[in-house]
């Protein structure tokens, strides 16, 4: 409902960004619920997860699911488990002792860092797909997909090719980042 409004009045409007930016969104707000412990009642904190934890699986089981069905798998590992590490982070802070909650903290993030090293290296690619929108032999106009496995967002890229492409073609885009940005180039 939100996404057609959204696709009908913003053009340029990305849905699997947007699938990918509610889910992380909802991360946060969670991480953020859970440091308001020692602010808010438990019952409300509790509540707010239920509430934020419903809006994260209906992104992510449902919306992803069916967006990015070839990488929904990386999805779950990825996102599935930095909600695990988020919902222990405020979990512990009820059932541990105060003097236990640091050693069980860094727990948690060696668990993120593990599966942050585990995605990176062993899942990476340096490559996508992309459709061409226009192609004058000089320069050639891109839109590429959401694509979690090469850190790529979706999006509309120019890139300087020598050869003219008919429009509507796939093509695979190669992507080179560095610290200063990123250079895509066509394969």
């Amino acid at each position: 409902m939100i996404s057609e409004f959204l696709k009908e009045n913003f053009s340029g409007f990305n849905y699997g960004n947007f699938i990918v930016t509610k889910i992380q969104l909802t991360l946060i707000l969670m991480l953020l619920t859970g440091f308001a412990f020692y602010f808010a009642e438990i019952p409300v904190i509790a509540a707010v997860q239920v509430i934020l934890s419903a809006v994260f699986f209906h992104a992510l089981l449902i919306e992803a699911k069916k967006k990015f069905s070839s990488d929904f798998k990386y999805f779950v590992l990825v996102f599935g488990s930095m909600y695990a590490v988020i919902q222990m982070v405020w979990i512990m802070d009820l059932i541990l002792p105060p003097e236990n909650r640091i050693d069980a903290g860094f727990g948690l993030i060696f668990v993120l860092v593990v599966v942050a090293v585990i995605f990176s290296v062993l899942l990476k690619k340096k490559e996508t797909e992309a459709v061409i929108l226009s192609s004058n032999g000089k320069v050639t106009v891109i839109e590429t997909e959401f694509d979690l496995r090469s850190f790529n967002k979706g999006g509309k890229y120019i890139v300087e090719t020598e050869k003219k492409f008919s429009e509507g073609k796939k093509v695979n885009v190669k992507i080179h980042k560095s610290f200063f940005g990123k250079k895509i180039e066509l394969i």
